[in-house]
């Protein structure tokens, strides 16, 4: 059951039976993060946050989060998805 991305978010510790947590990530991640892009889109602006954070897992996980705000209302998460750093 799940894609790529849920795969991904649950071998690095995150539960499907708490939510919560992978929730409270993308919020910290369009808290602290960085603003890489915005875009004006048929549905309202569209912005590009990128942040590091640390996964249930205890490793930092970086990812890039997508949000539209229409409007007047808050931002909607749109998608998230992990970032991986290159190789030095």
């Amino acid at each position: 059951m799940g894609g790529p991305k849920v795969k991904y978010f649950q071998s690095r510790g995150y539960d499907p039976a708490a939510p919560g947590v992978l929730v409270d990530t993308l919020r910290r991640v369009a808290a602290d993060g960085v603003l890489t892009d915005t875009e004006a889109t048929f549905w309202g602006t569209k912005y590009l946050v990128v942040g590091t954070v640390t996964a249930p897992d205890g490793r930092p996980i970086t990812l890039g989060t997508v949000w539209i705000r229409s409007g007047e209302g808050p931002p909607v998460l749109v998608t998230a998805y992990p970032i991986r750093k290159e190789r030095k």
